[in-house]
């Protein structure tokens, strides 16, 4: 299960990203020092890191998902935490997407009314090497004319019902008793009559099996911790404990492939 200070960590990249500081730079100490993305790249203060944002070209359009954190130690008065995530920029010369890391200290302190607060003394954010990141077309482009139509996927349903689905709209399928399934989409959920062995052949291949009882659309993960997977939506997904790390490995090199 994601812990306290992990899903609070996770809402404030996304929401840095969206370009709301404010959940982020309440958490950082006054005299945080953060280093990177750039190489040499340094920052000390709150105020001067502020001030450095509200100087970048605000035109800019930042993206983020897929993220997972790992507390590296956690103790009773501070911790360290690796997060690492996916991140698209929507440049003038089109849309840059690479994967970013960022590892946070957090600290154990008091207010000036004695209230125990965790404040954030430390932030290095990196990028991964240059040969990871791919540029895609500006948003506004033209689609490629080889481009195909999105297909459109069948499941009977009971009482002789066959439901028709485009294949990006479905979110997860979880499984049911005998051969009734949940298809889960952006809008609505779907009964079919199929075992989860058989639907998931023909799903693309941006949908994962998780769990003995859930197939996935990657596409729709924010973040991953140890024990569920969670969507953009908020839905969290079960995973099993044991198999976290070869999870965590598939989902990590579906994002860094930026299919």
């Amino acid at each position: 299960m994601i812990t306290e200070f992990e899903k609070h960590v996770t809402d404030a990249i996304v929401s840095f990203y969206a370009g709301d500081y404010g959940a982020l730079l309440d958490y950082l100490d006054e005299n945080v020092i953060w280093y990177g993305p750039r190489a040499g790249e340094q920052i000390i203060g709150k105020d001067a890191l502020l001030e450095n944002y509200r100087a970048q070209d605000t035109a800019l359009r930042y993206n983020v998902s897929g993220i997972s954190t790992r507390l590296l130690t956690h103790g009773p008065s501070n911790y360290l935490m690796v997060a690492s995530y996916r991140i698209w920029v929507d440049r003038p010369d089109g849309r840059r997407e690479h994967a970013q890391r960022m590892i946070i200290s957090g600290q154990r302190m008091r207010d000036r009314d004695g209230q125990v607060i965790w404040r954030c003394p430390f932030i290095h954010v990196t990028n991964l090497p240059p040969t990871r990141a791919k540029t895609r077309p500006p948003a506004s482009a033209p689609a490629p004319a080889e481009v195909m139509p999105v297909r459109r996927l069948s499941f009977p349903g009971p009482d002789r019902v066959t439901v028709y689905l485009r294949e990006d709209s479905i979110r997860y399928i979880v499984g049911g008793k005998k051969v009734l399934c949940e298809v889960h989409t952006d809008r609505d959920v779907y009964p079919v009559r199929m075992l989860l062995k058989d639907i998931e052949p023909l799903l693309p291949d941006y949908y994962y099996r998780c769990h003995a009882s859930y197939i996935v659309n990657l596409r729709c993960v924010l973040a991953i911790s140890g024990r569920e997977v969670i969507l953009t939506d908020g839905t969290r997904l079960p995973i099993p404990a044991k198999r976290y790390h070869e999870i965590k490995a598939d989902i990590d090199k579906w994002m860094a492939d930026g299919k």
